[in-house]
């Protein structure tokens, strides 16, 4: 992937398009805020992936972490609010599904559609598991995190001095969820896009489900292969599940569309 571009709150792939819609992406709780640059090819000009990435967090590391989903989606909202030129589209996984909802909450021109991954609807959170995990001291956390598969795979996949320096990031953001209080408002005008792995030990088809009662749109659904990380193995299904909602709500113009004066 070519060197991303970081500034601030975003970071996006070098070899972006000019112009187009953007896709903001939320990442997993222990996550790479730039995880999901390496979708972009997969848009090619239909979209821009743009990475959010939180105080605290990638290369703004040495920034004071907000440590409450509210506060986060406040600020994110405000900087989404200053960087975007038009529409946009908003994705997160699990943990990052959560705050991007919270954020288009806060957002006054809403997102053209929000798609929300591997994460049930916010009035089922926090989970039992995640508040039973969150009150756990480090090493108690690591061993049950990991029983429990929720270690994302660039964590398990680095060194052990490497894991244990990441897991910290990621027991804090499990207090953050577990910390969560849902609180019922209007829902969102604004289509909703769940995708869940089938084999996901976390999220259920029910669970999904519940994300129908945030917005007053009908709620899209979509089961893929695989298991919470299910795009580790195979990010195919959800990069064209992603395209086709772009497509859908910012249509790219087409050649017939184009208006040709013959004089």
């Amino acid at each position: 992937m070519p060197t991303p571009r970081r500034r601030g709150w975003f970071i996006e792939a070098d070899d972006a398009p000019d112009s187009g819609p953007n896709l903001y992406t939320f990442v997993h709780a222990g996550g790479r805020s730039d995880r999901f640059l390496d979708w972009q090819p997969g848009f090619q000009d239909l979209a821009r992936v743009v990475a959010v990435c939180a105080p605290g967090t990638g290369h703004r590391f040495a920034e004071p972490r907000l440590d409450d989903i509210a506060e986060l989606a406040e600020a994110a909202a405000e900087a989404i609010t200053a960087h975007a030129t038009g529409p946009y589209f908003l994705f997160g996984h699990s943990l990052g599904a959560l705050v991007a909802f919270e954020t288009a909450r806060r957002l006054r021109e809403g997102p053209a559609a929000l798609a929300v991954s591997g994460c049930a609807g916010p009035p089922l959170l926090p989970s039992d598991r995640v508040k039973r995990l969150a009150a756990l001291g480090p090493g108690e956390f690591a061993e049950e995190v990991r029983f429990f598969g929720g270690i994302p795979p660039e964590i398990e996949s680095g060194s052990a001095a490497a894991a244990a320096l990441l897991l910290e990031p990621l027991r804090r953001d499990f207090c953050m969820v577990a910390a969560y209080a849902f609180r019922p408002a209007r829902p969102l005008d604004v289509p909703v896009v769940s995708v869940v792995g089938a084999d996901d030990p976390h999220v259920d088809g029910e669970g999904a489900t519940r994300w129908q009662d945030v917005t007053s749109q009908p709620l899209e659904r979509h089961d893929v292969t695989g298991d919470h990380f299910y795009f580790e193995d195979d990010d195919r299904p959800v990069i064209e599940i992603l395209r086709r909602t772009v497509d859908r709500h910012h249509p790219a113009p087409r050649d017939s569309d184009t208006h040709v004066e013959l004089i």
